[in-house]
């Protein structure tokens, strides 16, 4: 690719989920993660709640349908829970895959999300 990303970057493993909504996506997946991404569609904000079994380091990251990275934050777990809001008005508007993982690797799920 272009900007030095591989597809690989933007697929997801077996005990992933994707999933949109029009005004918020909320839901459990196959490794009992429970997300909430609001509002979806998103205009300059987007907000995150997710509850997790591992404390500590999660990565964010926001790629286009192209496969460029569009954002990448590492995120703290306290308390079993990632609550992030995303400044977003740099992004145009489109469909996006946002990957949440684990540092160690050993969770990974991803949320389809929509600018407006």
């Amino acid at each position: 690719m272009a900007d030095g990303g591989s597809c690989d970057d933007v697929t997801t493993k077996a005990n992933s989920a994707v999933r949109s909504a029009e005004t918020e996506s909320s839901f459990t997946d196959e490794v009992g993660a429970a997300i909430s991404t609001y509002p979806n569609p998103f205009r300059d904000q987007l907000s995150i709640r997710m509850k997790v079994e591992n404390e500590g380091s999660h990565l964010i990251i926001i790629h286009d349908l192209f496969g460029r990275k569009v954002y990448e934050n590492q995120v703290e777990a306290s308390f079993g829970e990632i609550d992030q809001q995303i400044n977003t008005s740099n992004m145009v508007n489109g469909t996006y895959l946002m990957t949440i993982s684990s540092r160690d690797d050993d969770f990974r799920t991803t949320v389809r999300i929509i600018k407006r």
